[in-house]
């Protein structure tokens, strides 16, 4: 199967001269442009990325990188990439997408709850304790029937 190129790369301004850039997106484009699907989830999990476009009445300035010429997904992974670096680079301080309270590699650890209601302190700990996959003690808390579950 081909690889299409149906991925874009844009940058929101918080100016119409384009001297602040506030967040480099990329992803695919198909019935809707990737950045018409975050400014509709703006008013989900609080972030920097939708603090900031909870301010706006409508979408902020975007400016599409590459025009109509789509990119393959890892090309446009490099291409915003590189954005975020110069404008980085240059003293912009670039929003987040990632919720508050979360790390930078990945989401905050959640406890877990096993079927003898042991408690572990993240998916992590379960799966060395119990030594299965961590990939397995998230299937298995996604399960309505496995018996293991988040904590909130």
């Amino acid at each position: 199967m081909p690889k299409i190129k149906k991925f874009v790369v844009w940058t929101w301004f918080e100016d119409s001269n384009h001297e602040f850039p506030m967040y480099v997106g990329w992803g695919v484009h198909d019935v809707n442009h990737p950045a018409k699907r975050l400014w509709a989830k703006r008013h989900g999990a609080g972030s920097p990325l939708n603090d900031w476009l909870r301010t706006y009445k409508y979408e902020p300035i975007r400016v599409d990188h590459g025009g109509i010429v789509g990119y393959y997904c890892d090309e446009a992974q490099s291409v915003a990439a590189v954005k975020r670096q110069s404008y980085r680079a240059a003293g912009h301080e670039l929003k987040s997408t990632r919720p508050y309270g979360t790390k930078t590699g990945g989401g905050a650890a959640r406890p877990i709850m096993a079927p003898d209601l042991t408690i572990f302190q993240s998916v992590r700990a379960a799966a060395t304790d119990v030594g299965v996959s961590p990939c397995t003690i998230t299937r298995w808390c996604q399960s309505d029937d496995s018996g293991w579950d988040y904590l909130d």
